[in-house]
């Protein structure tokens, strides 16, 4: 090799090494920010379907009914609303598409807030729905057994009788708890409860079923955190929910729905008098959740086959023993009414339908009940 080609293959050696220096040094430099911070990699997962459609927009304004005889009843029917004053808000969603929507009134008429779909109302004994939910995950997670004795995981547990988890889960304890020790019991941030307080009876005026109780105790001994953060982490994480909390006595927010009592002035319905809320009770009535949440947990819970299939149905037979519920195999209906707020939610398998209806008012020519069958039928029109 002559010395000018030597030189050559050292220079062309010398030039690949730096512009391999540059390279690296310029993938390094990329991966920190202006400030000298690393960037980490960002796992949020876009949102898809109805989760996006409701990401995008707020507004409850759709109306895709393509039957011309849908449309004519239709009209009929927000003639009657309008006829009978009705205040609230209703959602109709099927095959991941929003089918209609629409409000009237004031979610909050002392800040003249309309309804929306982040608009936040009390659900009542639909958090029990929830603590199925949870327990039914911890299920799946093999984290409970089924065939355990429920003692096997809440040892202060004090009761005449074993029973296992199965057996509680389908049909319940024999213990009560007295009104007045709910408070004792415990809180949604406590990460232990006080079991002493629960004792074999029957219900009474004063002495309520501690079977609730004891889904908060058994779901809080398994993850061994409090509620709050268990149903942060099963309900708001694992469903992909925006705007669920756990209610805070005297903390509200701006999408919070207010109830207001029945009034009428020269025939006028008017959003005036306040409802005043109740102080929440554990077990019941802890849980806000906005109008896509509501109708997003429960389009995928049934969309789910874990859920409607596995497990003999567990699920299933654990969600027909909910108060308020009406549960058949065309489908899931849950009523409430609380703190001035009357909420109907109905599910319909074979069809992947939801209908919510919500009122903050005590209309008396028009339920939310009425009205959620008022749109099944239109939908149900050929």
């Amino acid at each position: 090799m002559s010395v000018a080609t030597k030189k050559i293959f050292f220079y062309s050696c010398v030039a690949v090494l730096i512009t391999l220096f540059l390279s690296l040094t310029f993938f390094e430099l990329s991966k920190v920010k202006p400030n000298g911070s690393e960037i980490t990699e960002n796992k949020t997962t876009a949102p898809v379907g109805l989760q996006k459609i409701f990401f995008e927009s707020t507004a409850l304004n759709t109306l895709e009914l393509n039957s011309k005889k849908q449309l004519v009843q239709w009209k009929k029917n927000n003639s009657e609303m309008t006829e009978a004053q009705f205040y609230g808000a209703y959602l109709g969603i099927a095959k991941n598409r929003i089918i209609f929507s629409g409000q009237n009134g004031y979610a909050n008429a002392g800040t003249r807030s309309k309804f929306k779909v982040n608009s936040t109302v009390s659900v009542g004994d639909f958090q029990q729905f929830l603590d199925d939910i949870m327990v039914f995950s911890l299920i799946k997670s093999g984290k409970i057994k089924l065939n355990n004795r429920l003692d096997s995981y809440l040892p202060e547990l004090k009761s005449s009788e074993t029973i296992s988890v199965r057996s509680f889960l389908l049909n319940g304890s024999n213990l009560v708890i007295n009104k007045k020790n709910i408070s004792k019991f415990g809180n949604t941030t406590s990460k232990s409860f006080v079991l002493k307080y629960l004792r074999v009876g029957d219900t009474t005026k004063q002495q309520v079923s501690a079977d609730e109780l004891l889904k908060l105790a058994l779901i809080t001994s398994i993850t061994h955190k409090n509620y709050e953060d268990s149903f942060n982490d099963l309900i708001v994480k694992d469903w992909g929910l925006s705007d669920t909390r756990i209610i805070k006595p005297e903390v509200n927010q701006a999408n919070d729905v207010i109830g207001y009592k029945y009034l009428k002035k020269k025939n006028i319905l008017i959003q005036k008098n306040k409802y005043v809320a109740k102080s929440p009770v554990l077990g019941n009535s802890n849980v806000r959740m906005s109008l896509a949440d509501l109708v997003l947990i429960t389009d995928k819970v049934f969309k789910d086959s874990d859920y409607m299939n596995k497990y003999n149905s567990l699920f299933l037979r654990m969600v027909q023993r909910m108060k308020k519920v009406t549960y058949s195999s065309k489908g899931f209906q849950y009523s409430s009414n609380i703190d001035g707020q009357y909420l109907t939610v109905r599910e319909e398998h074979k069809v992947q339908r939801v209908i919510l209806v919500v009122e903050n008012f005590p209309n008396k020519d028009m339920s939310a009940n009425d009205l959620a069958r008022r749109f099944t039928h239109i939908l149900d029109i050929k």
